[in-house]
């Protein structure tokens, strides 16, 4: 299958690990904003086999990796690739 590069799935955004239900990406903290609500919005679009399957996602940034978010720490939550939360 051909990769559509217009794709949001191109867009540039530094992995750096992922497993089972997670991507971390690394940003400088000046951009960790635009690019936590970037990634959300990325991971919460289903794919055009599934159109309007329900995806939804949530997601934080933090200075360390972690599996819960820390005290203080930039939250999202994206449906659809739409955000609703951050």
């Amino acid at each position: 299958m051909p990769i559509d590069h217009s794709s949001t799935e191109c867009d540039p955004l530094p992995v750096v690990l992922h497993n089972y239900d997670e991507i971390i990406v690394e940003a400088a903290e000046a951009q960790a904003d635009d690019v936590l609500r970037r990634l959300a919005e990325i991971m919460s679009m289903p794919p055009a086999w599934v159109a309007g399957f329900p995806v939804e996602v949530e997601g934080f940034a933090a200075q360390r990796y972690g599996k819960s978010s820390p005290p203080g720490a930039i939250q999202v939550k994206s449906r659809n690739g739409q955000l609703l939360q951050g």
